[in-house]
């Protein structure tokens, strides 16, 4: 029986190795480029090769814990860039994995 992809196969495969490593190494790609300057998630997108959504979807919990922070107050302001937020201490905070 041919698998459909869904439960079991391919794509099961992809999510079992989405664990905390594949996490903190996306995390710590955007710390790395932040690093050099605040960014906006379009062009955090294009250097990482992955959708504007996809790096708000890291960018959102690494600002609950306080390691980036947006420079404007308005989320949606055009001028808004993200940046680390000063004093965090990346290696303790990202572990490579």
């Amino acid at each position: 029986q041919e698998d459909s992809g869904t439960e079991h196969g391919p794509w099961a495969r992809v999510a079992a190795n989405t664990g905390p490593r594949y996490l903190a190494s996306r995390e710590h790609e955007i710390a790395v480029l932040l690093s050099d300057g605040p960014r906006s998630s379009r062009e955090l997108a294009e250097e990482m090769g992955i959708s504007k959504q996809s790096v708000l979807y890291w960018l959102s919990p690494m600002a609950d814990r306080g390691l980036v922070r947006m420079t404007e107050p308005q989320p949606r302001s055009p001028r808004n860039r993200w940046e680390l937020n000063p004093g965090v201490l990346l290696q303790e905070q990202l572990p490579l994995g």
